[in-house]
């Protein structure tokens, strides 16, 4: 991915006059930089405004620059651009008024205050508006710092960005910590996208019962994240889509899979006979328990 890079003065502004002493391209470059850093929220220079509220609950206003949002944010090129939108003011819903500012700082400094605690939310924004930097700093600190919880952040960014040594690394940390990926917010949260690729793993020894029961979580979590009305679970299964259809119930033991019938009547009367038939194959022939 393409991150923001400062240009030389001649580059902005033309040749240097005669009379000016000969600077280092570097030199150049690292003032323009730190020069770039400064209009950071800058109320003074600001031709943009975005409100948002802080984790008290004020609403609070972050000073940005349109030209400079535009270099790095194909979006906000479109927004302030192309559709010409007057707007003064942006009201933002979504996050904190924290995070933004650390997303706004990606159009300003090459670096960036990436946590655990913004990394999602930052990665939904770099991918709502298309901001090329908040990206790049995004996979490089899950690169750097891949765990439990946030691998499924890092696998939504690998399966994005077509990044397969991050994509293979993730994999990893999951197949090895199976169980405790399962339970973690990043999987809750993740997309519909990400949880279809964990179902067509290959992953060894896989808890199918575990799996199936994590993903009727994820359908219930969708659900009420979207604020969508769900009376009975076989609403779960519709939320889950084809994705039900990757679960593999004939990997059960015949145990486990009356517990998924008992607890989650979302089976049909054909689909219970063929997994049922399936799983006491398998068990004649030496593979369950």
């Amino acid at each position: 991915m393409n991150s923001y890079r400062c240009l030389p003065n001649k580059v902005l502004f033309g040749a240097s006059p005669p009379t000016m002493a000969p600077t280092t391209t570097t030199t150049t470059t690292d003032t323009l930089c730190l020069n770039l850093q400064k209009l950071w929220l800058n109320e003074t220079t600001a031709d943009i405004h975005f409100v948002a509220d802080n984790i008290r609950n004020e609403s609070q206003l972050l000073p940005a620059h349109k030209c400079l949002l535009a270099v790095d944010s194909s979006v906000f090129y479109r927004r302030f651009f192309i559709d010409l939108e007057k707007e003064s003011n942006i009201e933002i819903c979504d996050v904190s008024a924290e995070v933004f500012s650390v997303f706004l700082s990606s159009f300003y400094q090459h670096k960036i205050a990436v946590t655990d605690r913004n990394v999602s939310d930052l990665i939904y924004l770099a991918k709502q508006y298309n901001a090329h930097n908040c990206m790049t700093q995004c996979e490089q600190f899950l690169k750097d710092k891949l765990t439990t919880e946030n691998v499924c952040y890092a696998f939504e960014l690998a399966t994005v960005c077509n990044d397969m040594q991050m994509y293979r690394s993730c994999l990893m940390v999951i197949e090895k910590n199976f169980r405790r990926v399962l339970t973690t917010n990043g999987f809750l949260h993740c997309s519909h996208n990400v949880l279809k690729h964990i179902l067509l793993s290959n992953i060894e020894n896989r808890d199918e019962f575990a799996l199936f029961e994590a993903c009727m979580h994820w359908a219930k979590t969708s659900l009420e994240r979207n604020n969508v009305e769900h009376n009975k679970m076989m609403d779960w299964r519709t939320e889950l889509g084809e994705c039900f259809e990757l679960i593999r119930f004939g990997a059960m033991t015949p145990l486990q899979f009356m517990k998924c019938e008992t607890i989650y009547p979302v089976f049909t009367t054909a689909e219970l006979t063929e997994i049922k038939l399936r799983i006491i194959s398998l068990a004649d022939n030496g593979f369950q328990t």
